[in-house]
């Protein structure tokens, strides 16, 4: 390996499978440009989302840029802040100003389908009907089901009914 120093800049070179030289200017390396610095920021906290729209990689990439170049402002404006607190600002405020709020807690058949054991073990009796899902999964064998028990609420075939609500012993 082979080093040569001329002021400011450093030319090294070595012998791998072929001969490779590598030239570096210190003073650049000290004070990164302004694009390196952009790019570094933009690549750091990216949008990891994948998509098979054409336009997605143009779209995240210009939001990154947005929230870059408005950090870098905010900075300039002597408000010192890290990049990552400026993001988690940037996306709270905007959350508060643009966000839905949820309208459901989630999925209904999370939470549908489990009896309690006043209703399960009840002896009244219980058959099945016709469910709202279309296939859904019985709660004793598992494979898919359309039929529900009426006072239960849960997805059994009429072949599982009787083994579903017998009493363990």
């Amino acid at each position: 390996m082979e080093e040569a120093l001329t002021g400011s800049t450093s030319v090294v070179k070595w012998k791998d499978n072929k001969v490779v030289a590598v030239a570096s200017n210190k003073v650049y390396n000290k004070q990164m440009g302004g694009v390196d610095i952009f790019d570094q920021r933009v690549s750091a906290y990216r949008i990891r989302i994948r998509s098979r729209i054409w336009w997605w990689p143009i779209f995240a990439w210009s939001t990154n840029a947005q929230v870059v170049y408005s950090w870098m402002l905010y900075c300039k404006l002597g408000n010192i802040i890290p990049f990552l607190d400026f993001i988690w600002h940037f996306l709270i405020a905007t959350m508060k100003k643009y966000g839905a709020p949820r309208t459901s807690l989630g999925p209904k058949r999370l939470s549908a389908g489990i009896a309690k054991d006043s209703v399960w073990y009840n002896g009244e009796q219980h058959w099945t009907k016709k469910g709202d899902q279309r296939h859904s999964k019985c709660r004793e064998c598992s494979r898919r089901t359309k039929y529900i028990c009426n006072m239960c609420s849960v997805q059994l075939h009429p072949e599982c009914m009787e083994p579903y609500h017998k009493i363990p012993q």
